[in-house]
C-alpha cells in the first residue's frame, strides 16, 4: 500500500518584517506580547498539515496553548483579533472556522508547486481568478 500524499510543505517563508507588519502590531497591541509567536504557531500548524488552511478546533487551540504555554483563551482571543484585522480571512473564520488568507495561500501555492497534489479546495481559495498559482488546479472537496 503506497504511502498517502503530503498535503502541508516542510517549511514556510517568513518575512524579515513579520513583527512591523500593521496587522500584528494591532493583534500585539490588543492581545500582548505572546501574540506573535501565538500566530507563528498558527502559521506552522497552518502550512504543516494541509497547507494552506487550518480547521479550527477546540484540540488545534489545545495543541497551539501547549506549544506556547499560554491559556487558550488567549490563544483564541489572538486568532478572533488576527481575523477581526485580516491577518486571516475573517469570513471563513466567522462562517466555517477556517484559517487562512491570500497570503497564506499565495505563499503555499509557491512553495508547494513541485509537489505532485498541490491542489486547493475550490471554496477555500481566495486567490483571484480562482487559480492559487501558474500551473494550479483548484479541487472541488
Amino acid at each position: 500500500m503506497a504511502r498517502p500524499i503530503k498535503k502541508g510543505i516542510d517549511y514556510f517563508p517568513l518575512d524579515v518584517n513579520f513583527l512591523q507588519d500593521l496587522k500584528v502590531r494591532k493583534v500585539r497591541r490588543s492581545c500582548g506580547d505572546q501574540a506573535p509567536l501565538i500566530l507563528l504557531c498558527v502559521l506552522a500548524h497552518v502550512y504543516q498539515d494541509e497547507g494552506y488552511y487550518l480547521a479550527w478546533d477546540e484540540d488545534v487551540c489545545f495543541m497551539i496553548a501547549e506549544d506556547t504555554g499560554v491559556s487558550e483563551e488567549l490563544v483564541l482571543h489572538t486568532v478572533a483579533r488576527a481575523a477581526a484585522v485580516g491577518f486571516f480571512a475573517q469570513q471563513l473564520w466567522q462562517d466555517q472556522r477556517i484559517l487562512t488568507s491570500h497570503g497564506i495561500q499565495a505563499r503555499y501555492a509557491k512553495a508547494a508547486y513541485q509537489k505532485m497534489d498541490h491542489s486547493l479546495r475550490a471554496d477555500l481559495v481566495l486567490l483571484p481568478g480562482n487559480v492559487p498559482a501558474e500551473g494550479c488546479q483548484c479541487a472541488s472537496s
